[in-house]
């Protein structure tokens, strides 16, 4: 966490006032179960904790349903922290355009702020029921290093360097400076703002069992009847709207290399999307799911849509 506040900018700005909080719930945490240990068989449970912990201290080696417990700990550690401190940070947004916000930019920012403190409430949610009596238990967690570096680049602190710098795609305007007073910005804004509702929907949908880099079971519910990764599709071409990265003041250089840069963004949730894929390929029931997808998703129809039009289809097919 102090990693995190250190380096993560305005993006974690509401976790110095959640820290104190967050870090004494922890010690409670752990003093209590050392006064009364639980006995729990869940790999990622506290009591499975305090005993990985005896295990190092006594230089035995610890099995792999342990290390797997160790891994969705250390899932738990990183992203629960950002998601209070995002949720706190979208309410206060909420609060302000409620309070100050007037016509229909004010509706729209506070829309967006609406839905993604939706989506880190439920982000939050999912990182403290792991339980297996609501059947959210963790069933295995991604122990590839490209599995975790394709994640973690994309929260802070890593992504102030690796995507606000290295990638950056913004120079100071935004959709609404380029079309705030033409008809276009409403159909726009629309687009936005559906996009960010499938965003959203793709994390309401997981219930309590959303988490990063972990299996906790398949969803094929909600968006993901369209294709395997709407949060992340959806997610990316919102950038694109938003940061409108094809115009630029400084010229077309400039643009080109905001588009480039969004294009490299866009390569590392390609990666996410892999790795998540190769982890939860061991299970038979996404791989069902996946074979489904490629035969009835969104891009299987439109690959037949565009083999139907096909230049020259049609002579063959009368020949």
């Amino acid at each position: 966490m102090r990693m995190q506040l250190e380096l993560g900018g305005a993006q974690v700005s509401g976790l110095p006032e959640l820290e104190m909080v967050i870090n004494g719930a922890c010690v409670l945490w752990l003093l209590a179960w050392a006064r009364w240990p639980v006995r729990s068989r869940q790999p990622d449970s506290v009591a499975a904790l305090g005993r990985l912990a005896l295990k190092c201290v006594r230089r035995h080696r610890p099995a792999a349903a342990e290390w797997q417990g160790l891994l969705g700990w250390c899932v738990k550690v990183f992203f629960l922290p950002l998601m209070l401190a995002w949720l706190y940070s979208w309410l206060l947004q909420i609060d302000k355009e409620l309070q100050q916000g007037q016509g229909a930019m004010a509706f729209f920012v506070g829309a967006m702020a609406a839905l993604y403190a939706l989506d880190t409430l439920f982000g939050t949610i999912g990182y403290l029921s792991t339980h297996r009596g609501i059947d959210a238990q963790i069933r295995s967690t991604d122990a590839t290093w490209l599995g975790w570096g394709a994640a973690l680049v994309c929260y802070p602190p890593l992504n102030a360097v690796v995507l606000h710098q290295w990638l950056s795609y913004r120079d100071g305007k935004d959709w609404s400076a380029w079309f705030g007073d033409s008809w276009i910005a409403w159909p726009w804004a629309a687009a936005i703002l559906i996009l960010t509702g499938i965003y959203t929907s793709a994390t309401l949908v997981f219930g309590p069992r959303f988490s990063n880099l972990t299996h906790r079971g398949i969803v094929t519910a909600g968006p993901f009847r369209w294709t395997k990764h709407p949060a992340y599709i959806s997610k990316n071409l919102s950038w694109w709207l938003i940061a409108v990265p094809f115009l630029s003041e400084q010229g077309p250089l400039a643009a080109a290399a905001n588009c480039a840069g969004l294009l490299g963004v866009n390569c590392i949730y390609w990666l996410r999307a892999k790795t998540e894929e190769r982890h939860l390929m061991r299970d038979p029931v996404y791989r069902e799911y996946a074979a489904w997808i490629e035969q009835h998703g969104w891009f299987a129809k439109v690959r037949r849509f565009l083999a139907r039009w096909r230049p020259g289809r049609r002579a063959v097919g009368g020949a």
